[in-house]
Protein backbone atom coordinates (compact mmCIF):
# COMPACT_ATOMS: atom_id res chain seq x y z
CA UNK A 1 0.00 0.00 0.00
CA UNK A 2 1.05 3.21 -0.88
CA UNK A 3 1.75 6.11 1.92
CA UNK A 4 1.58 9.09 -1.02
CA UNK A 5 -1.41 11.08 0.06
CA UNK A 6 -3.61 12.85 -2.12
CA UNK A 7 -2.02 16.06 -1.17
CA UNK A 8 1.14 14.20 -2.03
CA UNK A 9 0.27 14.11 -5.07
CA UNK A 10 -1.32 17.14 -6.06
CA UNK A 11 1.56 19.06 -4.32
CA UNK A 12 3.93 17.54 -6.73
CA UNK A 13 1.39 18.03 -9.59
CA UNK A 14 1.53 21.63 -8.32
CA UNK A 15 5.47 21.60 -8.34
CA UNK A 16 5.77 20.41 -12.12
CA UNK A 17 3.28 23.10 -12.99
CA UNK A 18 5.24 26.09 -11.32
CA UNK A 19 2.78 26.77 -9.03
CA UNK A 20 3.41 29.23 -6.09
CA UNK A 21 2.25 30.42 -2.83
CA UNK A 22 2.61 33.86 -2.13
CA UNK A 23 2.89 35.65 1.13
CA UNK A 24 3.56 39.45 2.47
CA UNK A 25 5.40 39.27 6.09
CA UNK A 26 5.53 42.88 7.38
CA UNK A 27 7.03 44.12 10.76
CA UNK A 28 6.34 47.23 12.28
CA UNK A 29 6.90 48.56 15.66
CA UNK A 30 9.36 50.96 17.59
CA UNK A 31 13.43 50.36 16.34
CA UNK A 32 15.87 52.20 14.37
CA UNK A 33 19.83 52.97 13.38
CA UNK A 34 22.30 52.58 16.06
CA UNK A 35 26.04 53.01 15.67
CA UNK A 36 29.01 52.38 18.04
CA UNK A 37 32.13 53.56 17.41
CA UNK A 38 35.30 53.83 19.24
CA UNK A 39 36.50 57.77 20.73
CA UNK A 40 40.18 58.57 21.30
CA UNK A 41 41.13 59.53 24.54
CA UNK A 42 41.21 63.04 23.51
CA UNK A 43 37.51 63.25 22.29
CA UNK A 44 36.56 61.34 25.49
CA UNK A 45 38.11 63.63 27.87
CA UNK A 46 36.58 66.90 26.02
CA UNK A 47 33.50 65.53 25.11
CA UNK A 48 33.09 64.19 29.14
CA UNK A 49 34.18 67.46 30.63
CA UNK A 50 31.15 69.36 28.62
CA UNK A 51 28.84 67.10 29.28
CA UNK A 52 29.81 67.39 32.78
CA UNK A 53 29.27 71.24 32.81
CA UNK A 54 25.53 72.58 34.33
CA UNK A 55 23.58 74.85 32.52
CA UNK A 56 22.77 78.80 33.66
CA UNK A 57 19.03 76.78 35.17
CA UNK A 58 21.32 74.27 36.40
CA UNK A 59 20.26 71.58 34.31
CA UNK A 60 23.31 68.78 33.72
CA UNK A 61 24.64 69.43 30.12
CA UNK A 62 24.92 65.88 29.11
CA UNK A 63 23.07 66.34 25.53
CA UNK A 64 25.80 68.53 24.16
CA UNK A 65 27.67 65.47 22.92
CA UNK A 66 24.15 64.83 20.90
CA UNK A 67 23.66 68.00 19.88
CA UNK A 68 27.50 68.33 18.33
CA UNK A 69 26.86 64.80 16.28
CA UNK A 70 23.50 65.52 15.06
CA UNK A 71 24.63 68.85 13.79
CA UNK A 72 28.28 69.52 13.68
CA UNK A 73 28.55 72.81 11.15
CA UNK A 74 26.48 74.71 13.40
CA UNK A 75 27.23 73.61 16.85
CA UNK A 76 30.21 75.60 17.26
CA UNK A 77 28.42 78.86 16.35
CA UNK A 78 24.94 78.42 18.29
CA UNK A 79 26.95 76.87 21.50
CA UNK A 80 29.69 79.41 21.43
CA UNK A 81 32.41 77.33 21.88
CA UNK A 82 35.43 76.09 20.15
CA UNK A 83 36.05 72.66 19.88
CA UNK A 84 39.86 71.12 19.76
CA UNK A 85 40.96 69.41 16.67
CA UNK A 86 41.61 65.95 18.13
CA UNK A 87 38.22 66.15 19.90
CA UNK A 88 36.21 66.51 17.03
CA UNK A 89 33.92 63.96 15.28
CA UNK A 90 35.27 63.61 11.09
CA UNK A 91 31.99 61.92 10.05
CA UNK A 92 28.43 61.89 9.67
CA UNK A 93 27.17 60.13 13.08
CA UNK A 94 26.11 56.83 10.96
CA UNK A 95 29.65 56.67 9.44
CA UNK A 96 30.97 56.00 13.29
CA UNK A 97 30.28 52.64 13.15
CA UNK A 98 33.39 50.68 13.75
CA UNK A 99 32.35 48.99 16.29
CA UNK A 100 28.40 48.12 15.49
CA UNK A 101 25.94 49.43 12.93
CA UNK A 102 22.28 48.01 12.66
CA UNK A 103 19.18 49.26 11.53
CA UNK A 104 15.64 47.67 12.01
CA UNK A 105 13.23 46.94 14.84
CA UNK A 106 13.59 46.48 18.74
CA UNK A 107 11.85 42.82 19.21
CA UNK A 108 10.06 43.83 22.46
CA UNK A 109 8.21 46.65 20.32
CA UNK A 110 7.50 44.92 17.21
CA UNK A 111 4.15 43.31 15.34
CA UNK A 112 3.51 40.47 13.07
CA UNK A 113 1.30 39.84 10.12
CA UNK A 114 0.97 37.65 6.98
CA UNK A 115 -1.03 37.58 4.34
CA UNK A 116 -1.40 35.23 1.49
CA UNK A 117 -1.37 36.83 -2.01
CA UNK A 118 -2.29 36.53 -5.59
CA UNK A 119 0.31 37.95 -7.87
CA UNK A 120 -2.13 36.89 -10.91
CA UNK A 121 -4.33 39.68 -9.99
CA UNK A 122 -3.44 43.64 -11.25
CA UNK A 123 -1.58 44.72 -8.26
CA UNK A 124 -2.93 48.02 -8.59
CA UNK A 125 -1.72 49.65 -5.50
CA UNK A 126 0.08 46.66 -3.97
CA UNK A 127 3.56 46.20 -5.70
CA UNK A 128 3.47 41.95 -5.12
CA UNK A 129 -0.14 41.18 -5.68
CA UNK A 130 -3.44 41.44 -4.25
CA UNK A 131 -3.74 40.13 -0.47
CA UNK A 132 -6.25 37.32 -0.44
CA UNK A 133 -6.51 36.65 3.26
CA UNK A 134 -5.06 36.54 6.40
CA UNK A 135 -2.78 33.98 7.15
CA UNK A 136 -1.47 35.86 10.88
CA UNK A 137 -3.29 38.52 12.15
CA UNK A 138 -1.50 41.55 14.11
CA UNK A 139 0.30 40.18 16.21
CA UNK A 140 3.41 41.13 18.79
CA UNK A 141 6.34 39.52 17.71
CA UNK A 142 7.42 37.58 20.81
CA UNK A 143 4.45 36.50 20.78
CA UNK A 144 4.25 35.08 17.91
CA UNK A 145 7.62 33.52 18.08
CA UNK A 146 6.18 31.65 21.38
CA UNK A 147 3.08 30.70 20.24
CA UNK A 148 4.23 28.97 16.94
CA UNK A 149 7.54 27.34 18.18
CA UNK A 150 9.40 29.39 16.06
CA UNK A 151 13.59 29.46 16.07
CA UNK A 152 14.65 32.93 17.92
CA UNK A 153 18.61 33.56 18.34
CA UNK A 154 19.31 36.58 20.39
CA UNK A 155 23.40 37.16 20.29
CA UNK A 156 24.76 40.08 22.63
CA UNK A 157 27.15 42.97 21.09
CA UNK A 158 29.62 43.23 24.63
CA UNK A 159 31.47 46.30 24.48
CA UNK A 160 34.20 44.44 26.92
CA UNK A 161 35.50 42.65 23.72
CA UNK A 162 36.91 46.28 22.66
CA UNK A 163 38.28 47.15 25.86
CA UNK A 164 42.03 49.01 25.39
CA UNK A 165 45.12 47.46 27.28
CA UNK A 166 45.05 49.56 30.06
CA UNK A 167 41.25 48.53 31.11
CA UNK A 168 39.57 52.06 29.19
CA UNK A 169 36.85 51.39 26.57
CA UNK A 170 36.23 54.94 25.61
CA UNK A 171 32.85 54.53 23.41
CA UNK A 172 30.46 56.78 21.55
CA UNK A 173 26.79 55.17 20.60
CA UNK A 174 24.33 56.62 18.73
CA UNK A 175 20.67 55.96 16.96
CA UNK A 176 17.65 57.86 15.43
CA UNK A 177 14.89 56.11 17.15
CA UNK A 178 11.94 55.42 14.32
CA UNK A 179 8.52 53.72 14.22
CA UNK A 180 7.37 52.40 11.61
CA UNK A 181 7.55 49.16 9.15
CA UNK A 182 10.32 47.40 9.30
CA UNK A 183 10.21 44.40 7.15
CA UNK A 184 8.35 44.11 4.38
CA UNK A 185 8.56 40.75 2.92
CA UNK A 186 7.57 38.75 -0.14
CA UNK A 187 7.89 35.05 0.68
CA UNK A 188 7.29 32.72 -2.38
CA UNK A 189 6.85 29.13 -1.52
CA UNK A 190 6.22 26.12 -3.59
CA UNK A 191 3.94 24.74 -0.80
CA UNK A 192 1.72 26.44 1.43
CA UNK A 193 3.69 28.30 4.27
CA UNK A 194 4.81 26.44 7.98
CA UNK A 195 4.69 29.06 9.89
CA UNK A 196 6.94 27.03 12.62
CA UNK A 197 9.41 27.21 10.20
CA UNK A 198 10.27 31.06 10.07
CA UNK A 199 12.93 31.56 12.30
CA UNK A 200 14.72 35.00 13.74
CA UNK A 201 17.86 36.47 14.76
CA UNK A 202 18.43 39.43 16.55
CA UNK A 203 21.11 41.24 18.68
CA UNK A 204 20.73 42.74 21.98
CA UNK A 205 22.87 46.35 22.32
CA UNK A 206 23.97 47.59 25.41
CA UNK A 207 21.14 50.80 25.26
CA UNK A 208 18.91 48.15 25.94
CA UNK A 209 17.11 47.61 22.24
CA UNK A 210 17.51 43.91 20.69
CA UNK A 211 17.49 44.68 17.28
CA UNK A 212 16.07 42.32 14.33
CA UNK A 213 18.54 41.37 11.97
CA UNK A 214 17.69 38.39 9.80
CA UNK A 215 14.70 36.43 8.90
CA UNK A 216 15.02 32.75 8.09
CA UNK A 217 12.66 29.92 6.01
CA UNK A 218 13.19 26.46 6.30
CA UNK A 219 17.02 27.44 7.38
CA UNK A 220 16.92 30.02 4.50
CA UNK A 221 17.47 33.87 4.59
CA UNK A 222 15.09 35.78 2.86
CA UNK A 223 15.01 38.82 1.68
CA UNK A 224 12.76 41.88 2.73
CA UNK A 225 12.93 45.76 2.34
CA UNK A 226 12.81 48.39 4.76
CA UNK A 227 8.70 50.22 5.19
CA UNK A 228 8.68 53.44 5.65
CA UNK A 229 9.63 55.07 9.11
CA UNK A 230 9.21 58.00 10.80
CA UNK A 231 12.02 59.66 12.97
CA UNK A 232 10.94 60.24 16.83
CA UNK A 233 13.86 60.70 18.50
CA UNK A 234 17.64 61.45 17.86
CA UNK A 235 20.35 59.97 20.85
CA UNK A 236 23.71 59.93 21.58
CA UNK A 237 26.94 59.76 24.20
CA UNK A 238 29.77 58.79 25.34
CA UNK A 239 31.00 56.52 27.77
CA UNK A 240 34.25 55.00 29.35
CA UNK A 241 32.25 51.31 29.48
Amino acid sequence: MSDVTIEDKQELLDTIAGKTYDYLITIWGYGGELVYNKLTKSQYDFWEKECAKTDEDGYDCDYMFANYLFDQEQFEEDCNITIPEEAKIDCEWYECDDLAHANGVSIENAYISIDALDIKEDPGLFSRGKPIGEIVEQTELQEFITEHKCASTIDEFDLDNHADDNGHNYVMYAMSVEKGTFVDCHLQLTKPIDISKLAFESTEYPNGDTILEGILYDGEYVDYEHGDTNGKAMNAYIMDY
